[in-house]
């Protein structure tokens, strides 16, 4: 027995799923824009309801007119109006009349200001990292300028609770100084022997691993000291020490002596021949 299957009428098309429209809130549609509007923007509605807070009675602080110019510089960006029905305004006729006297203007005040500062913090690291981008890239001895800087969201191995419970009794703690060395091996691009992990047990097409990378404590307590980096470059295929705004090339031997005061060693697999 035949099942039957639906078809679309003669001259209808079927349709097709769109792709789902982002759905935002008012604080969020006015976020995607650039901070020099936002900023205005915060500012005209913060001062909006800091009065409206302090005086909710007062009838020249309830009513905006939708014709003033400073309001339209509010109105005119993509959010700025559902912004201003955020903050308790409804729209009557030719003017933005505030909502009941029983709407929290103060709540409302608090967590504008929290976004606002949350923004402005945003924008502000972001400039920062394209000046930083702009002044120290343009300085390093590796002859290009890299990829943008990332920001990673993972954490370095930490000491432990032990190590702070310890210190926090008044008693000692001291850094372990446990030597690592990795042999040289001039034959290699990189100037140190490959390690052979095969004994571990199978890790993928391959299980020999290089040296990429090394973090160095320089301190003889965990809670305190100094950190540099030592990087493999790929495009200079050199060395690379990296000590605060200080870049230089340095040579295999200078690694070795930085593996006596590792605190985490980074290691790239080798690809099969």
């Amino acid at each position: 027995q035949a099942s039957a299957s639906s078809v679309p009428a003669e001259g209808s098309m079927a349709e097709e799923p769109g792709e789902p429209e982002e759905i935002l809130t008012p604080l969020e549609r006015v976020a995607k824009l650039p901070w020099e509007k936002q900023e205005k923007i915060y500012a005209m509605l913060l001062r909006v309801l800091e009065r409206l807070r302090d005086q909710p009675e007062e009838p020249k602080f309830r009513s905006l007119s939708a014709k003033s110019s400073k309001l339209q510089e509010l109105l005119e960006p993509p959010g700025g109006e559902s912004l201003l029905l955020w903050c308790g305004f409804v729209l009557q006729g030719d003017r933005y009349l505030a909502a009941a006297a029983e709407l929290d203007f103060g709540a409302r005040h608090e967590e504008l200001m929290a976004h606002a500062t949350r923004e402005r913090d945003t924008a502000f690291r972001a400039a920062r990292d394209q000046r930083i981008e702009a002044e120290k890239l343009k300085a390093l001895p590796t002859g290009d300028f890299g990829p943008p800087l990332r920001r990673w969201g993972g954490r370095l191995p930490g000491f432990g609770f032990g190590a702070h419970r310890l210190a926090s009794a008044g008693m000692q703690c001291s850094k372990i100084m446990t030597r690592v060395s990795l042999p040289l091996d001039p034959r290699q691009p990189r100037g140190f022997q490959l390690l052979d992990l095969a004994a571990v047990g199978p890790l993928g097409p391959s299980a020999t691993y290089q040296l990429s990378g090394v973090v160095q404590h320089i301190g003889s307590t965990p809670f305190s000291g100094h950190y540099v980096a030592y990087c493999w470059h790929h495009a200079s295929n050199r060395w690379h020490c990296f000590d605060d705004a200080k870049v230089r090339p340095v040579d295999p031997a200078t690694v070795l002596e930085a593996l006596n005061e590792a605190y985490v060693f980074f290691f790239e697999q080798v690809p099969c021949a």
